[in-house]
């Protein structure tokens, strides 16, 4: 807990991230959890925290892996290292899911809700939201997959950026044409999470010819 504390101090502790550091691998599982949470706190101040987060997350037994994706997240940029493993976690995630699905379907049962799954996906989105800039790319990747769960992981992510997502505008106005009126929600949820910067894109979609699309766009502006 005084790990925590520290954290929320804020970057004025970041004196303390090498002792930090050298409690994520400690024996004690309290003592690693808040030393992780303590380094998502401090910021990009604990930038060289960022191997030993990643290492943890790595780690498919270690189960404080979704708390080092948030820590990493709340580091921000200096976590670039980490987005092809969290592309890759959700990849997996998504492929669980839908095994799960198929298996459930066969055997004629309902399809349970895996919390932990469920818990590590949203620490993923969170992590890359906050990572920014270096995880654009590949998240503008995720929003072309085939599987709704990946392209809402990958929109969501997006809108997290907030104007930081600027850069997706020409993609998100793209999936504003899509037949599937989720994915075109979203891509105008998102939109209006960039804000003023997706302004002459949506104003420009007023105009487009498919009332759908007329239509999401206005809902987007009315949300900036």
């Amino acid at each position: 807990m005084a790990a925590w504390a520290l954290g929320r101090i804020g970057p004025a502790s970041h004196t303390a991230v090498p002792k930090l550091i050298q409690l994520v691998d400690d024996h004690n599982e309290p003592a690693r959890k808040w030393a992780i949470r303590a380094l998502g706190e401090i910021g990009p101040d604990a930038r060289e925290a960022v191997p030993a987060l990643i290492a943890v997350l790595r780690d498919a037994g270690d189960p404080l892996r979704r708390e080092a994706a948030l820590g990493l997240g709340g580091i921000g940029t200096d976590s670039a290292d980490a987005v092809p493993i969290l592309i890759a976690e959700l990849k997996q995630l998504e492929a669980m899911k839908r095994n799960a699905a198929v298996k459930a379907a066969m055997e004629g049962t309902e399809l349970e809700v895996d919390r932990d799954q469920v818990a590590m996906r949203n620490a993923a989105i969170t992590a890359l939201s906050g990572i920014g800039t270096p995880a654009l790319l590949a998240v503008l990747e995720l929003m072309q997959a085939n599987t709704v769960g990946l392209r809402d992981a990958g929109l969501t992510v997006i809108g997290r950026m907030g104007p930081g997502g600027t850069d997706a505008i020409p993609s998100l106005i793209e999936l504003l044409h899509s037949q599937d009126k989720r994915v075109r929600s979203v891509a105008g949820w998102a939109l209006s999470r960039v804000g003023s910067p997706a302004l002459p894109a949506l104003m420009e979609a007023l105009n487009a010819s498919h009332p759908t699309v007329r239509e999401d766009a206005a809902s987007a502006l009315g949300m900036i």
